[in-house]
């Protein structure tokens, strides 16, 4: 089948981002005498604070009235009205609040802090909101995230990825054949650190192209799985240093400055590649971006987190075992 060649790059967000303004009802007064208004916030935030809609202005204005929150109220709607009706007798009795209050009422106000431009212009149908725009985000939205040149840097990594792809499905041949290829890019320096093309196993699970990509990176950190199986094969037999006439250290061979270079036939980094800025204290995939055909599995999905991955860019989803997008979101999730 023909592969895509242009891709539009959409952002996974928080499902918070996308949701609908959820409302609370509150007890509200009309403030009649407006040269009371700030005596009046002072006596009901001592009295009725409102740790959980402290994202609401305590006071809202309209053409010709002032409204302030006097409490939060809950229970359904005749509990409402046996507390709006003590409420009202309390209000009677304190001259600190009857002189500046009139009519107290139920109203509806939005339960969370809006997160999106959009959501903060629906809160502001119902109750003054408090909002700090985040740029970045609202640019995510509106699929304005990168400029025209990282556009292009993620066009040239993805048709890689999926050119890689095509090569080996003409391979195996095989139409039931999972097979899913990989890229790992260091983005200060566009340069590719791993590059993965394997079919998935049953048999090993952990043969899983995400997995193979953190693991190269580990082992040019003198880590990983196939690292430390060569430091336990180097104990029983030292390899000797060995270059060919370009300068490059030869496949299979070691030295102190340079992590060994375990390739096969689905996977390749470069030894030849030129060396990246150092990072201070680097810990696996730090900052790094990773390029894959199919969306990363749960299992991949919590590596690549563990590993401090910075960027996932990937073609498609998968709906049975995805843990990005299309089940479980890993990447959002606070802890």
């Amino acid at each position: 089948q023909e592969m895509c060649t242009e891709f539009e790059v959409t952002a996974v967000l928080r499902d918070e981002v996308y949701a609908e303004t959820e409302l609370v009802s509150i007890f509200c007064g009309e403030i009649v005498n407006k040269q009371s208004t700030s005596q009046l916030i002072r006596e009901l935030s001592m009295r009725h604070p409102l740790p959980n809609l402290s994202h609401l202005k305590r006071v809202k204005r309209t053409e010709a009235q002032l409204f302030v929150i006097l409490k939060e109220c809950s229970g359904d709607l005749c509990v409402q009205e046996d507390q709006l009706h003590k409420l009202e007798q309390e209000v009677q009795r304190d001259p600190n609040l009857s002189l500046g209050l009139g009519r107290l009422s139920v109203a509806r106000v939005p339960k969370t802090k809006p997160i999106t431009r959009k959501q903060y212009e629906e809160c502001l149908k119902y109750w003054p909101t408090h909002y700090h725009e985040d740029k970045r985000l609202e640019r995510a939205l509106k699929g304005s995230l990168f400029s025209g040149e990282e556009l292009k840097c993620i066009q040239h990594h993805m048709t890689d990825v999926m050119d890689m792809l095509k090569a080996n499905l003409h391979r195996e041949g095989k139409a039931s054949t999972v097979i899913v290829s990989s890229l790992m890019v260091d983005p200060l320096t566009d340069q590719v650190l791993a590059r993965v093309c394997v079919e998935h196993e049953r048999r090993n699970v952990l043969k899983h192209a995400v997995m193979m990509c953190i693991d190269k990176v580990a082992q040019c950190q003198r880590g990983g799985q196939q690292g430390m199986e060569h430091k336990q094969q180097q104990q029983l037999q030292p390899l000797q240093q060995s270059r060919d006439n370009t300068g490059l250290i030869k496949e299979g061979t070691v030295t102190p400055s340079s992590t060994p270079d375990h390739r096969d036939s689905s996977l390749d980094i470069g030894a030849s590649l030129p060396k990246r800025p150092k990072r201070d204290h680097q810990y696996l995939c730090t900052g790094y971006d990773l390029y894959t055909s199919k969306e990363p599995c749960v299992m991949c999905a919590m590596a690549l987190l563990h590993s401090r991955i910075g960027r996932v860019f990937y073609s498609s989803c998968d709906a049975f075992a995805g843990g990005i997008s299309s089940n479980y979101k890993i990447h959002t999730h606070q802890s």
